[in-house]
């Protein structure tokens, strides 16, 4: 599977930066999938479980309050409070 690099911010620290398979937000219109090659896009992050998954690793949830997602080209930014 193709793979994106992602950045997982939260308001004090670094949560996860690396390559990810798939990444699935909360956002005001629902759960959101991303993929490789996703189109370029920014969002609202609701509180929720935010869920990604690493090359050759288990599915990782983390729980995420207000913020925002921005895809551009392969690189994925999550900024949560």
């Amino acid at each position: 599977m193709n793979t994106f690099k992602t950045h997982i911010l939260a308001a004090s620290n670094t949560f996860y930066e690396g390559e990810c398979e798939s990444l699935v937000v909360p956002t005001t219109v629902g759960q959101y999938g991303i993929l490789a090659g996703h189109s370029n896009m920014i969002s609202a992050v609701v509180p929720g479980v935010l869920s990604y998954r690493a090359p050759g690793k288990e599915w990782r949830t983390a729980a995420v309050s207000e913020g925002m997602v921005k895809v551009e080209g392969n690189d994925i930014l999550v900024l949560v409070d």
